[in-house]
């Protein structure tokens, strides 16, 4: 890690972000305190590294959520620029979706990152508490990449780290037997599944606070105020109208929607789950079918009845007469009104 830390100075990267851990001392050696050393030395030659840390949390028998704190090595930490926490709020499926919370201890790591990069949009970022979404800008190996072995070699493309930022990290898996992988699904991972290294999560997450375009989600009370007024909405207007109507209504509804999503996305980096008022819009359109569906059936069968006492069955029923029973179901209708 010296090695590179060194390496990248050279070549002229102009800040190196560590999401890797750097907790622990080396062996109690004079080869392991030199190490440590020339470490250190690394990171302070040029004050341009950012460390990460851990904030752990563990629910204890009896005892309850406990939490700690994992701070990189004092050797370390007192010579870099910054640290940050590396966590990142999971999903129950294994998405990451938001950026890191601020803690008393630490900010989250893009976010030190972003500080010591100068970001205006990060510093406002610090001081609001408002959750921030993260920006995908595209799949998996978006954003440049090149292998830890290619970086101490030599093997990058010349000039590959000068004047950026670069993050190191690790994408095998990390930890104890069972615990997770340095991956995470994010939107871009679609039916395929794919998977995007952490390191690059938070490199776009930094990204995000660099330019200030991270996404905000609506107010929740704004949400269930939408769920509940289009639902009540497409409910009683497609039922209203007939299949045809009711269709052609129905999908310009949830194309509506789709556009209105995608405009606050474009223009106010705003999001809202907005598949599920497009799947509420096509339940009350299914829903409207069905209630049209019965209700021609029952007017049908009332038409038949009422029929029925004017003409012969087989004619009545005869699918070859219904624009007959039509305009015989009228007359019958003004014969009644006349006698009355």
């Amino acid at each position: 890690s010296d090695v590179c830390s060194s390496d990248l100075n050279n070549a002229g990267a102009k800040l190196i972000v560590f999401d890797i851990i750097f907790d622990e001392p080396g062996p109690d050696t004079a080869t392991g305190r030199a190490a440590d050393a020339a470490l250190a030395q690394a990171i302070r030659s040029r004050t341009n590294v950012v460390l990460c840390g851990e904030y752990i949390s563990e629910l204890e028998p009896g005892k309850g959520w406990s939490h700690y704190t994992n701070a990189p090595l004092e050797a370390f930490r007192t010579a870099a620029r910054s640290w940050g926490f590396s966590a990142l709020p999971e999903d129950s499926d294994v998405g990451i979706r938001q950026h890191g919370p601020t803690l008393d201890a630490a900010p989250p790591l893009a976010l030190a990152a972003a500080l010591a990069y100068g970001s205006p949009p990060a510093e406002a970022a610090r001081r609001d508490p408002t959750p921030r979404w993260v920006r995908y800008y595209g799949p998996s190996h978006t954003l440049p990449r090149v292998s830890y072995d290619q970086a101490l070699q030599g093997g990058a493309p010349k000039g590959f780290f000068d004047g950026k930022v670069v993050f190191v990290g690790a994408q095998q898996t990390t930890g104890f037997t069972g615990s997770a992988k340095d991956t995470s699904l994010t939107p871009f991972s679609g039916a395929t599944g794919a998977l995007t290294s952490r390191v690059e999560i938070q490199a776009t997450i930094f990204l995000n606070l660099i330019r200030g375009d991270w996404l905000v989600r609506l107010p929740h009370a704004l949400e269930i105020t939408l769920v509940i007024l289009i639902g009540l909405l497409a409910g009683w207007t497609l039922a209203m109208l007939r299949m045809w109507s009711a269709i052609i209504v129905g999908l310009a509804l949830a194309a509506g929607l789709a556009a209105s999503a995608l405009g606050l996305f474009r223009w106010q980096q705003a999001w809202f789950p907005w598949t599920l008022l497009v799947a509420q819009t096509g339940l009350a359109l299914a829903s409207s079918i069905v209630f049209n569906s019965f209700r021609s059936l029952i007017e049908t069968r009332l038409l038949e009845r009422s029929l029925a006492a004017h003409l012969p069955p087989k004619r009545v029923r005869s699918e070859e007469h219904t624009s007959e029973l039509q305009s015989l179901a009228y007359l019958v209708c003004r014969l009644l009104l006349e006698k009355k």
